[in-house]
């Protein structure tokens, strides 16, 4: 634990002195290895998925404003799935453009969400998202979070669906419209999963508020057993193919991630809580005082063995001038 929190003050010390190198790299690689698995996810437009393409992106949003870095993401998203319907990448980009004005416009902090979704989607891990907004965000984040699943479910719709969108004609274009409109609106899955998602980030955030000692690893506990309560009983009414295996394993691994980032974020040592009561003229105050875990760095001295003695040489002109005196 120690050691941890040595590493954390040392990772801290470290970018603050270099954050203005860091912060460009840090979205550089998010853009990048966003844009690589949602790639992986669809791969319907060759051109897009080449390194050189990523790359140049990715270095245009490192520079960019968060804002624009997730409309560059956006743009990158419906791109590639224009390569599979032209008709779907337009209802996509119309939804998602209406999404980010009237809400990610007014709740900046919220918009890497949409696309962290899809993306933990495709690595098996949406599970740790929500534990996550519950512990560092507020309710309202469940937009985000809602937004991103309809997302990724909108993505994987296409991608399953890609053959059934090949046709070409006037008459394919409406046929195109509505199959995608009725593929999305009809996703049992998804609306479970908004749902399983919406309960969990409500479950953790209002045990986090609880006032009490682990307040936060008991709210990962409650986040990770609704997660897995939610999807076995969707798996029972809705989707029989819910692996809960998996669902299981992957609920654990979240929880855990979750409940290291915790520590690391805001480490609190419950052993010397204080209880505080006081009063005003219009108040009487009951406060509880938890105080942080503090280390302190290292010393290293370094203690020098049998170190060489210096040894003074006396100019023979100097001795004889001496005996003459």
């Amino acid at each position: 634990m120690t050691s941890l929190l040595v590493y954390k003050d040392k990772i801290k010390e470290f970018y603050g002195q270099n954050s203005i190198y860091i912060r460009p790299f840090t979205k550089f690689l998010l853009a990048f290895f966003s844009m690589m698995f949602l790639h992986m996810a669809t791969g319907y437009m060759d051109l897009l998925g080449s390194p050189a393409i990523m790359l140049i992106l990715a270095l245009l949003c490192a520079f960019l404003p968060n804002n624009l870095m997730i409309v560059t993401l956006i743009i990158y998203i419906v791109a590639e799935m224009y390569g599979a319907s032209m008709e779907a990448a337009i209802v996509l980009l119309v939804c998602l453009m209406i999404m980010y004005l009237l809400y990610y416009k007014f709740a900046p902090k919220d918009s890497l969400i949409l696309i962290l979704m899809p993306v933990f989607f495709v690595l098996k891990m949406p599970y740790l998202i929500p534990i996550l907004v519950g512990l560092l965000l507020t309710p309202f984040s469940v937009v985000s979070v809602a937004f991103g699943t309809f997302l990724y479910y909108a993505i994987n719709f296409i991608s399953t669906s890609g053959a059934a969108f090949a046709k070409t004609g006037e008459d394919a274009v409406a046929g195109n419209l509505s199959q995608f409109i009725a593929g999305i609106i009809g996703n049992k899955m998804m609306y479970a999963s908004i749902v399983v998602f919406a309960l969990t980030i409500v479950v953790v955030y209002a045990v986090k508020r609880l006032s009490m000692d682990n307040a936060s690893m008991y709210a990962i506990g409650a986040g990770c057993l609704v997660q897995m309560v939610g999807f076995v009983l969707v798996r029972m009414t809705v989707d029989e193919t819910v692996a809960i295996l998996v669902v299981i394993l992957m609920t654990v691994v979240s929880g855990i991630i979750a409940a290291l980032l915790d520590f690391l974020i805001l480490p609190l040592d419950y052993s010397r809580t204080e209880v505080v009561q006081y009063e005003d003229d219009d108040y009487y105050y009951y406060v509880k005082a938890v105080p942080k875990y503090t280390v302190t760095k290292p010393e290293i001295r370094v203690k020098r063995i049998n170190a060489r003695k210096e040894r003074t040489h006396r100019h023979p002109e100097s001795d004889t001038k001496r005996r003459t005196r």
